[in-house]
C-alpha cells in the first residue's frame, strides 16, 4: 500500500531522533488493529530496540468501512511508507475467537466450533491459523471487507489473531511457576494464565466495572486450582495505577502490579514506556 505523505504532519508518532526515511528501510514494523483503534510499533533490523510507537483511536461501534476509511488516512498522512520497511506484520483483536487441539483439528472445524461461542454473520469470514508450536488453532472471525482491504494492501504481511501475541510475549518471561497476565482495555480485557511454561488459559471477556474484573479472575482461578493468595498478576492497558482495581484486587491475590517491559528490550528515549503499556501485546512480535 502506497503511504508517506509529506504535506501532512503526523502528529502521532513518537519516534527516535535517528529514525528517518533511510533508517526506516533498515526496520520492521508490527500493527495492531482494534475495534476501536490501531497502534504500531517500529524495531530496528535485530527486533530488540524499539524505535517508533503510534496510536489512534476511533468509536468502537465504527463499521468495517469507518475503520477502513480512518486506516487509509492514517497511512496517507504517515511520513514512512511501510513498503519500503524490512516487513510488516498485523494482529488483530477480535473477540470471536476459539481455540482448537490441533490433533484434533479437521477442516471446518473452527466454524463449527466459533459458532457455540459467537454468533458469525454473512459480512464475516473465519481466519484459522494453526499455531504448530502451541499445538493450537486459532479459529477468529473478521469483516469480509477487512479481511480483503489487509490481503490487498499488505500482501506479503504475516496476519494473526492478537492472542498470538500475547502468547509469543510470555517467552520473555520466567518458565516456571504460575505467570498471570491481565491486559485490560475499556470495557474488555484479556486473561493470559501459565503454568510451568505451558498455556493453560487464554480468553477474552467484557465488564463494566472493576468488580466483573475480578469476578472473571477469582473464577478462572478457581476453574485452574489457582490459590488466588500465593500468586502475582500482572496487569497491562489503559487501567492507571491510581486505579481502586489494584487495592481491590490486592485484598484477594499475593500481589498485584503493573507489568513491565522485558530485560531483552531496548526502548528509545523518545517512545513513551506508558504508551507500550497500552499496547502490550505488540511485543510479542519481537
Amino acid at each position: 500500500m502506497e503511504t508517506g505523505s509529506k504535506d501532512i504532519k503526523n502528529l502521532y508518532l513518537q519516534k527516535d531522533n535517528n529514525l528517518d526515511v533511510n533508517r526506516f528501510k533498515q526496520c520492521h514494523s508490527t500493527f495492531l488493529l482494534k475495534n476501536d483503534g490501531l497502534s504500531f510499533i517500529i524495531y530496528d533490523i535485530s527486533k530488540k530496540n524499539i524505535l517508533g510507537f503510534s496510536e489512534h483511536s476511533w468509536n468502537k461501534d465504527s463499521t468495517a468501512e469507518d475503520i477502513i476509511n480512518r486506516l487509509e488516512q492514517i497511512f496517507l498522512e504517515f511520513e514512512f511508507n511501510f513498503d519500503d520497511g524490512l516487513s510488516n506484520s498485523w494482529y488483530i483483536s477480535s473477540p470471536k475467537m476459539c481455540f482448537s487441539p490441533l490433533e484434533l483439528f479437521e477442516e471446518n472445524m473452527g466454524e463449527k466450533i466459533l459458532a457455540l461461542s459467537s454468533r458469525v454473520n454473512s459480512k464475516e469470514i473465519v481466519r484459522n491459523e494453526t499455531w504448530t508450536k502451541h499445538h493450537i488453532v486459532c479459529s477468529y472471525a473478521l469483516p469480509k471487507i477487512l479481511d480483503e482491504w489487509l490481503s490487498f494492501n499488505f500482501p506479503h504481511s504475516e496476519i494473526n489473531h492478537h492472542s498470538l501475541a500475547s502468547i509469543q510475549l510470555f517467552n520473555h518471561y520466567p518458565q516456571y511457576g504460575t505467570y498471570i497476565h491481565l491486559h485490560i482495555e475499556k470495557d474488555y480485557a484479556d486473561l493470559l494464565i501459565c503454568q510451568d511454561g505451558r498455556i493453560t488459559l487464554f480468553n477474552q471477556f467484557s465488564f463494566k466495572v472493576e468488580e466483573d474484573l475480578l469476578y472473571y479472575l477469582l473464577f478462572a482461578f478457581e476453574q485452574h486450582r489457582i490459590l488466588a493468595p500465593e500468586v502475582e498478576v500482572f496487569i497491562s492497558g489503559v487501567l492507571k495505577t491510581d486505579n481502586r482495581f489494584y487495592d481491590l484486587l490486592s485484598n484477594y491475590v499475593g500481589k498485584a502490579k503493573k507489568v513491565e517491559l522485558p530485560k531483552s528490550m531496548k526502548v528509545s528515549p523518545a517512545v513513551r514506556t506508558e504508551s507500550l503499556i497500552r499496547s502490550f501485546s505488540l511485543l510479542g512480535s519481537l
